[in-house]
């Protein structure tokens, strides 16, 4: 196990959410060998049925912006109101300049390296005090 590996792998539990099964498939695989838990959904929607069954064990929901039914904007906002201590990462192909996108959003811009990923959600991960959870902007990877 290399130094890199060993900084950036967990244990927690990450809800990966986007349309395109290919990189949900290839992130879950990814994530995996890293040591986190994979919940997968392919919308918004999906995500938001999971979230609301299972959200005392989603430590960090990783969410495409624009997908078919429900986009990530709108869910994360849902989320949000109902939790404000989730901790989500957007993931955008567009300028993360969306029209009802807020300041406090971290947007991380596609394309990127699993490895750029990996260490986004550690830090993210570990910038977050348990049960006191404040969702900041990070920079973007």
């Amino acid at each position: 196990m290399t130094e890199e590996f060993k900084k950036y792998a967990g244990s927690e539990t990450l809800l990966v959410v986007d349309d395109e099964r290919m990189l949900r498939e290839m992130l879950s695989g990814f994530l995996s060998e890293y040591g986190y838990n994979i919940l997968l959904a392919e919308d918004g929607q999906e995500a938001l049925e999971l979230y609301n069954s299972s959200n005392d064990t989603i430590h960090l929901i990783l969410m495409d912006v624009v997908m078919p039914r429900k986009d990530g904007i709108s869910t994360y906002k849902e989320i949000k109101e109902k939790h404000p201590d989730a901790i989500i990462i957007l993931m955008s192909g567009y300028n993360s300049n969306h029209a009802h996108a807020s300041e406090n959003m971290n947007i991380v811009r596609k394309p990127f390296s699993f490895l750029d990923m990996a260490r986004t959600i550690r830090k993210t991960l570990d910038d977050t005090p348990l049960n006191s959870c404040k969702f900041t902007s990070t920079s973007a990877v």
